[in-house]
């Protein structure tokens, strides 16, 4: 579906988004319109800030990728120091 929608301004666009949100639903859908609630997306981290996480099993798998990542880093420094030192 394509929708157009045309206003002279954002506010008359807002005055009559709920109306218009309820017209494209139709008959079909319940609709209810809530204000927006600020969500955890609004304030987004990049992806590599440390995260607590959800599940207690992820944080046995970061734990273990963690490690295994750990060690092959310290491998390849160990591995470019025998290059660099040779």
């Amino acid at each position: 579906m394509r929708l157009v929608i045309e206003a002279e301004s954002q506010e008359e666009f807002e005055l009559k988004r709920s109306e218009l949100i309820k017209k494209i639903a139709g008959s079909k859908f319940e609709v209810i319109l809530k204000s927006k609630v600020p969500s955890v997306y609004d304030k987004q981290k990049p992806a590599i800030a440390e995260r607590k996480s959800y599940f207690k099993a992820q944080d046995q798998m970061l734990e273990y990728w963690d490690k295994k990542f750990k060690k092959m880093i310290d491998e390849i420094k160990k591995d470019v120091e025998d290059v660099l030192g040779s």
